[in-house]
């Protein structure tokens, strides 16, 4: 019985494992247009959402414009986890190319699916850049 349980218990995870897998790959399909591109561009106008005030928060801000955007191209929230990357733990973050000059402001965002790199105009367009693991 306790032999029955276990094989019970391991399958049932392996299918939510796969159920899980199988969401973000289609995620990834939709970010890569069925695959037929390792990187690509998209904007999103932040303008166009309920946007909290992030104050100095960029990376908070960035990750905000990302998970707007994926949902805007089909994505669900759950494909998508801003906490892992490739090796473990992402490592996100944002920087100013010129100090003073908030254009010039660049964030890079690791996620399980690949990386994000978000820059922003002066009309509330955040301009995102996809590439994925490889």
């Amino acid at each position: 019985m306790r032999k029955l349980l276990v094989a019970v218990l391991v399958l049932t995870s392996t299918s939510l494992f796969a159920q899980s897998e199988m969401k973000g790959s289609k995620c990834l399909d939709i970010l890569t247009d069925g695959h037929r591109r390792d990187s690509q561009n998209f904007t999103i106008n932040l303008n166009d959402y309920d946007a909290p005030d992030f104050g100095k928060d960029y990376l908070a801000q960035a990750i905000f414009a990302v998970k707007n955007l994926v949902q805007k191209e089909g994505c669900s929230r759950q494909d998508i986890n801003f906490g892992k990357g490739p090796l473990g733990k992402s490592h996100s973050r944002c920087k100013f190319i010129q100090p003073g000059m908030h254009n010039s402001l660049a964030c890079y965002i690791e996620t399980n699916l690949g990386y994000f790199q978000v820059s922003y105009d002066y009309l509330g367009t955040a301009n995102v850049f996809f590439s994925r693991w490889d």
